[in-house]
């Protein structure tokens, strides 16, 4: 098992009656932790048996404007 941390700002800004903006950040696995997938179970591999090839996402940030009228 693992655990990761994600996390989102967001912020509204009116501008005018009835229409504003809104600012939203957004970051996936922030702590950036090395998360790996399971190792290889298959014995016709015999090279690769029980090695960990692969990892998950590492850190994902983004950001997003939108104006909404």
């Amino acid at each position: 098992s693992y655990w990761d941390l994600d996390m989102a700002l967001s912020r509204d800004f009116h501008v005018l009656e009835g229409k504003f903006i809104t600012l939203r950040a957004e970051g996936f696995n922030i702590t950036n932790s090395v998360r790996y997938q399971d190792p290889a179970t298959s014995f016709s591999t015999s090279t690769t048996f029980g090695t960990i090839r692969a990892s998950y996402d590492p850190r994902i940030l983004q950001a997003a404007v939108k104006f909404t009228f």
